[in-house]
């Protein structure tokens, strides 16, 4: 350790290890240059700067981050919108038979369906110059239930189409279930003034909301199943029906043209051997078709609206010789005679000459 010297006196000593210190020999006080007290403690350490992120980790994070919110989103169940209803079909158009929205709406055990495409009828009546009104009426439709829907509101071309389904029992009519979809383009415009044309009323009795009314001069039961859909049952448990079942459907696929504007349809049945069909056929003045109705297990017939309209009329004969007959019968007019699947069918001009002239010589001969 270096000596220091008294400033006062020159005496030469060794400085104590910190602080000042009297001189031994003139007593002075004498400080100690270049000592300075140690701290007792250590002064903390500074801290480092913050680091900053470089450009490539933040890039990698980035990435990370954004497959990560792929992956969420490509396994996190949305609830997804409720398909838009399909369109229309175009005017004029006809659907085929087995996808009509009205067989939705039919008994699930209807053997007895038909259907009439309004929008194809009345093109078909403008391009021949006639009434549509009365080109309908020849399809099927009453003309009592035309003029009530023009009254309520609905003119014709925003009638998409009307179908109806029966169930025609084996003994009395008491069974009997009936429902009849009209189906249309758009809702009705004024509903109150469409029930007072139908005649709609409250029920006295029953279980709401269903009205009383009449279509073609039948007292049926009527409840709107669907903004655009207004359904007519012969009873209340025909208003809540399941839907033409798919054996019918497909039958109707197979009988059936694609582009029939019209049709009916029958279930395959002992159609003779009921006595409901007994008593219809008696009330319609057809008694004399009871005999011919025997030949036949179920029928179907197709009015195509083209240029030069046709009917196909089918039939399922009952035994080989009602084979024979119902050929003979269909070779006896103008049209062309073929088979698809057990259906034997004739194709012919749509009038009194051709396929219904041949339904008289099956079920009423001469």
């Amino acid at each position: 350790m270096p000596r220091i010297s008294c400033p006062f006196c020159n005496a030469s000593f060794e400085p104590p290890p910190e602080g000042r210190v009297g001189c031994p020999r003139c007593g002075e006080t004498v400080p100690v240059r270049g000592r300075e007290t140690a701290p007792a403690h250590p002064a903390p350490a500074p801290e480092p700067p913050p680091r900053s992120w470089n450009l490539p980790v933040a890039l990698g994070l980035a990435i990370l981050l954004g497959l990560g919110f792929v992956y969420w989103v490509l396994n996190t169940p949305f609830p997804q919108p409720a398909d838009p209803p399909p369109p229309p079909p175009p005017i004029g158009t006809p659907v085929p038979p087995a996808l009509l929205r009205g067989l939705d709406y039919l008994p699930a055990d209807a053997n007895v369906v038909l259907a009439v495409q309004v929008s194809p009828v009345v093109e078909h009546a403008k391009r021949t110059g006639q009434s549509p009104f009365d080109v309908l009426t020849k399809a099927g439709v009453p003309a009592a239930a035309l003029a009530a829907l023009g009254q309520g509101g609905v003119a014709l071309p925003n009638i998409d189409h009307v179908a109806a389904g029966a169930n025609v029992p084996d003994a009395d009519l008491s069974d009997l279930r009936l429902a009849v979809a009209l189906v249309l383009r758009s809702p009705v415009p004024d509903e109150a003034k469409f029930l007072d044309a139908l005649k709609a009323k409250r029920p006295a009795t029953g279980s709401p909301p269903h009205y009383v009314a009449e279509f073609g001069a039948l007292p049926l039961k009527l409840t709107k199943a669907a903004d655009t859909v207004w359904l007519f049952g012969w009873s209340e448990r025909d208003l809540t029906p399941g839907g033409l079942s798919p054996r019918m459907r497909a039958s109707l696929t197979e009988a059936i043209p694609a582009d029939a504007a019209a049709w009916l349809l029958t279930d395959s049945a002992d159609w003779a051997n009921k006595k409901s069909v007994g008593l219809l056929l008696t009330l319609g003045g057809k008694a004399d078709w009871q005999k011919g109705l025997a030949k036949v297990r179920a029928v179907a017939a197709g009015l195509t609206v083209t240029a030069d309209p046709t009917v196909r009329l089918l039939a399922q004969p009952a035994t080989p010789a009602a084979r024979d007959d119902l050929a003979a019968a269909f070779r006896r007019r103008a049209g062309t005679t073929s088979e698809t699947g057990e259906w034997l069918y004739l194709d012919a001009p749509a009038d009194g000459a051709g396929g219904l002239g041949a339904v008289r010589d099956l079920l009423a001969p001469r």
